[in-house]
């Protein structure tokens, strides 16, 4: 259904846009150039839901609502860094039939997801399942921070991203990825000053640590 690696990222690119223009800054500082798609590392769990440690992959329609508004506003793609990533076909075809694109759900984050070690699960199958699976997803990583940080060395032209988390480990303080990292709250999901924020972080030649735009 959907390929992963290099095909995925041979998506057509973005429009040209003039950055400067785009941003409401000066333009001697963005060039005219033709932008990669933004990407938004999403996870699920106290995102797209309201609860931490959910048994099943489970969306709240109004949360997955406000994901809509962001893709759609945003022109972005998905990669899944969430607990459930290794069941990407399964959340593609679920967020379709929220009327979100299944292709805008291009990848998933690196190495051994926790959902692959539960209890009672047979590993060997969601393995085998697993779309377009690589030695990368095999490596060990200490917090979802590193897995992220992964692909983005693996994908240096996705410069413009956002990362919707629940999880602080999902950015450490002091880093690029702390800069871009929008923090939900467990209870509430993806609320609508999460999307406003997300929206500023990933227009074309934004400052992500600024506030007041």
């Amino acid at each position: 259904m959907h390929e992963k690696g290099s095909a995925a990222m041979s998506r057509p690119e973005g429009p040209t846009l003039d950055r400067g223009a785009a941003d409401g800054g000066d333009r001697s500082n963005c060039d005219v150039v033709a932008l990669p798609r933004p990407v938004i590392f999403l996870d699920i769990d106290g995102v797209l839901n309201r609860t931490k440690h959910a048994t099943h992959i489970r969306l709240d329609d109004d949360l997955v609502s406000r994901l809509k508004t962001l893709v759609e506003r945003t022109d972005a793609d998905l990669v899944l860094s969430t607990f459930w990533r290794h069941f990407r076909e399964y959340i593609a075809y679920v967020l379709h039939r929220h009327g979100i694109d299944a292709s805008r759900v291009i990848d998933s984050t690196p190495g051994r997801g926790h959902a692959r070690e539960v209890k009672g699960v047979d590993a060997s199958f969601v393995h085998s399942t697993m779309i377009g699976r690589s030695a990368a997803d095999e490596a060990e990583y200490e917090s979802r921070h590193d897995e992220i940080e992964a692909w983005l060395a693996a994908h240096p032209e996705r410069a413009r991203y956002v990362i919707l988390d629940d999880r602080p480990s999902a950015a450490r303080p002091g880093t690029e990825l702390y800069e871009r990292f929008v923090r939900t709250a467990t209870e509430k999901g993806l609320v609508d000053e999460d999307v406003d924020r997300a929206i500023r972080i990933l227009r074309p030649c934004a400052d992500p640590t600024r506030t007041d735009e």
